[in-house]
């Protein structure tokens, strides 16, 4: 493995790992339309 895109990739392969860092995007994609929001609004 070269790269931490490497390394992730090879991770993915585990199901268990893979529905848990899937998981994760859900609350990070809500995180970040929330930072967006408060920059939007000052």
């Amino acid at each position: 493995m070269t790269n931490f895109n490497d390394y992730l990739d090879e991770c993915m392969k585990d199901s268990e790992l893979k529905k848990e860092y899937d998981n994760l995007a859900v609350e990070y994609e809500i995180d970040q339309a929330m930072v967006d929001a408060r920059k939007e609004k000052n």
